[in-house]
């Protein structure tokens, strides 16, 4: 299940940037593409947690909420 909800987040975002790279309108994009990069280390962080490997799921939250304190940065300009 969080396979597959990580693989289509991933395709998401890639489509998203480049969508945004296609018409020039990155910027605009980005909180939007930072919002699905912290989404997707958060269950990136579950699937880590799930297996042996802690130390790599607590960097795997750590990244996710610096992604989520930039995307929320951006919505706010």
């Amino acid at each position: 299940m969080l396979k597959r909800i990580r693989i289509t987040l991933s395709v998401l975002i890639v489509l998203l940037s480049g969508y945004g790279l296609w018409t020039g309108t990155s910027g605009d994009l980005l909180s939007f593409i930072l919002a699905g990069a912290a989404i997707l280390m958060v269950i990136l962080g579950v699937e880590e947690q799930r297996e042996t490997t802690k130390w790599r799921a607590s960097l795997y939250y750590a990244v996710s909420v610096f992604c989520l304190t930039a995307s929320t940065a951006g919505f706010i300009q």
